[in-house]
């Protein structure tokens, strides 16, 4: 079902979770998310960044593996109105340690294994969120928020990401994507590829690389399911795609001779 335009990412997630309340978003190994359930975790998360004070013009990190924790947290950074910065698990902590002090994180969301990585090297006032992999905060009280969780003050030209290079001539850099870029991105693309809410895409490349969110932003705006899958070995990557019915995927050259040899 089509969705109005929204102005940044907090609302795409609040229109599809109202339009589309039912129908599953994300797939990962035995988990099987309702957009309205991933709204809800997204709230939960918003809920426990804003206790602790995050708002407008913050920061945060995600250092959590290619799964429903990473959705949920940087839509749920998106209901503060906080910008978030995905951290490559595979980084070294030294590299990790760069890209929390160059883009100035307020909190860093991450799994116990992630957020175990920086342990005793950040900073007391970076605010640690353990999340755990199929989306749900470790600690939370329940009572899940519902769509009506506040109203968020983002236009389209605030920052929504900061998207880090590789670093491969020098210290990585922060790239910084407004949420125009990135609503405008799946918009452009959902719709010369013709995705609708009867496609199941699935999800290998990470949601830090821009095409990797692109995929997920689309699916969300056209209500499609997104299949989150890590280990791309030729024969699990088969059975995915017949018990999934996969109708599109996106890999990087240096994936497919792996994929299809």
């Amino acid at each position: 079902m089509p969705i109005r335009e929204p102005k940044n990412l907090a609302e795409l997630l609040r229109n599809r979770a109202t339009a589309s309340r039912d129908a599953i978003g994300i797939v990962y190994r035995d988990h099987r998310l309702s957009w309205h359930e991933v709204f809800q975790r997204a709230g939960r998360v918003a809920q426990a960044l804003q206790a602790n004070g995050v708002g407008r013009g913050d920061v945060i990190g995600i250092l959590a593996p290619h799964s429903p924790a990473q959705v949920a947290a940087l839509f749920g950074i998106a209901l503060t109105d906080a910008a978030f910065s995905i951290i490559n698990p595979l980084l070294k902590p030294t590299q990790m340690q760069h890209q929390v002090a160059d883009s100035s994180m307020r909190a860093i969301i991450g799994t116990r294994d992630g957020l175990g990585i920086l342990e005793g090297q950040l900073d007391k006032n970076v605010l640690r969120v353990e999340i755990q992999e199929d989306g749900n905060l470790t600690n939370y009280e329940d009572g899940a928020p519902d769509i009506a969780i506040g109203p968020t003050k983002n236009i389209p030209v605030d920052i929504a990401n900061i998207i880090y290079t590789s670093g491969s001539t020098g210290r990585p850099k922060g790239v910084v994507v407004p949420h125009r870029t990135v609503l405008d991105g799946a918009r452009i693309v959902s719709s010369y590829l013709g995705i609708t809410e009867k496609d199941t895409t699935l999800s290998v490349l990470p949601l830090g690389f821009d095409y990797g969110l692109n995929q997920l932003l689309t699916a969300v705006r056209c209500g499609a399911t997104l299949v989150m899958h890590t280990h791309v070995m030729p024969l699990d990557l088969l059975r995915i795609l017949e018990r999934e019915q996969v109708t599109g995927m996106a890999a990087v050259p240096s994936m497919w001779p792996g994929v299809l040899a």
